[in-house]
């Protein structure tokens, strides 16, 4: 089968895929960029250090945009995992796909 987002003239996979959020989705699927921030996420003991992508977040959240770029930035070093203790880590796996999917009606 097919590629859907197979290289589309000289425009490549980001030629096919027509909106922001069907690029970010493919990003997120299928290839494999690094994540460039970390979260640990959990209880003491139970903690799962889980990848995201600050921009994507940040677009996504205010939360997230005021974790990293706002007044309450976490992490004066954002090369260090982010604690967060009080979040389920399936939950924030979760949270963290629906906000790829999300559209506004």
């Amino acid at each position: 089968m097919d590629d859907p987002m197979a290289d589309n003239s000289n425009w490549g996979w980001q030629g096919a895929a027509k909106t922001m959020k069907a690029r970010t989705t493919y990003l997120w699927k299928e290839q494999s960029i690094p994540p460039n921030v970390f979260f640990n996420v959990g209880p003491k003991g139970q903690k799962k250090l889980i990848g995201g992508h600050r921009d994507l977040l940040s677009i996504s959240s205010e939360a997230f945009y005021a974790m990293f770029y706002g007044p309450i930035t976490k992490s004066k070093d954002l090369h260090e995992p982010i604690d967060e203790e009080d979040i389920d880590p399936k939950a924030f796996r979760l949270m963290l796909k629906k906000f790829l999917r999300y559209q506004i009606p």
